[in-house]
């Protein structure tokens, strides 16, 4: 049997030798490197496509969450396992939508870390559990109801949950036992949990739809992504003696005009620029889906508007059949007045 190739992510070297160590006694590992920075975590992916990467989510120099959804998008193959000190709700439904396999506090010993790198290999979707806090799957349920207002392929990705599987959130945020919701529905726990997992593949298909570059600026092909991300990556400038030496397209060229430097663009300003880039994408998501939420709500206050005038034209006709009651009685009643005089 092959052994499973393992890259450690992470800047600090006291977490990287952890990791190392809690992996070293067990031969169904081989570790075939460490990446301490963004650039170097792609490189590494890029050409040695490890079986299981373990990203530690609270790196000082990058985020782990983002580098996750990166490679879990663009390198289908690779499994990423996230070490995550906070778990809070936000840290788990971004680790949960990230594309993660799996959520391990740094405080997880090697059994646990082994048995759970073992289950990923498996196809397991260990995050999957997350959804069972009944905070993490009301917060789900809110975002698929909110979001099946978005147009063109989201809605399409949202259509893809199923009844069940909404149902089965709304009982979790209710609170509801497991052994209860599998009896109310009808389902084993077995198929409980494929749910499970089958609502987490579909939120990571979602998030990684909303961060798709657009056609226009970048192209649709992942090769592309991918090679664009480590080109970005690359374009660093070095410093010789009295000149300066760049790497452009794989040859060399030299500057010697000092008023040049300004246009020198570090590896480190490249990546904040493509992470700007990305974040824009996302705010014009958020504005389309601000903007159609507009429409809705002027057409919802026409509507309103259309049923209050009909009501009143309704009241305006019932005071108006009561006022015709009354003038009746009152002509009833001098009929019988005048009735009882001639008698």
């Amino acid at each position: 049997m092959d052994k499973i190739t393992v890259l450690i992510c992470g800047f600090q070297a006291l977490y990287r030798k952890g990791i190392r160590y809690m992996l070293s006694h067990d031969d169904s590992f081989t570790i075939i490197g460490e990446s301490t920075t963004r650039i170097e975590t792609y490189e590494k992916v890029k050409s040695d496509l490890p079986d299981l990467v373990i990203m530690d989510a609270d790196n000082a120099e990058f985020s782990g969450i983002d580098i996750t959804n990166d490679i879990t998008q663009y390198f289908s193959d690779v499994n990423v396992i996230l070490i995550m000190d906070n778990q809070n709700t936000e840290n788990l439904l971004a680790a949960i939508k990230s594309g993660a396999k799996a959520c391990l506090s740094n405080i997880a010993d090697q059994n646990v870390l082994k048995n759970t790198l073992k289950k990923v290999i498996q196809g397991k979707i260990l995050v999957s559990q997350y959804l069972l806090e009944p905070n993490i799957a009301t917060s789900i349920l809110n975002e698929i109801r909110a979001s099946k207002i978005i147009s063109g392929g989201v809605r399409e990705l949202l259509a893809n949950i199923s009844h069940i599987e909404e149902v089965i959130l709304v009982k979790i945020g209710d609170g509801t036992l497991v052994k209860d919701i599998t009896s109310s529905i009808s389902i084993t726990e077995e198929e409980f949990a494929s749910y499970l997992e089958s609502i987490v593949q579909k939120l990571v298909d979602i998030e990684a739809h909303k961060r798709k570059p657009r056609p226009d600026s970048i192209g649709d092909s992942s090769d592309e992504k991918r090679e664009e991300i480590i080109q970005e990556s690359q374009r660093v400038s070095t410093e010789g003696e009295g000149d300066r030496k760049h790497v452009v397209g794989g040859t060399e060229r030299r500057e010697e005009d000092k008023d040049t430097e300004k246009f020198d663009i570090s590896a480190k300003e490249i990546l904040k620029m493509v992470q700007l880039a990305r974040e824009a994408e996302r705010l014009s998501t958020y504005e389309e889906v601000n903007e159609e939420m507009k429409h809705i709500l002027e057409s919802l206050n026409d509507e309103i508007d259309r049923r209050q005038r009909s009501l009143r034209r309704v009241q305006n006709a019932i005071e108006e059949e009561l006022e015709f009651g009354k003038n009746l009685e009152i002509t009833w009643n001098r009929l019988d007045k005048r009735k009882t005089k001639e008698k």
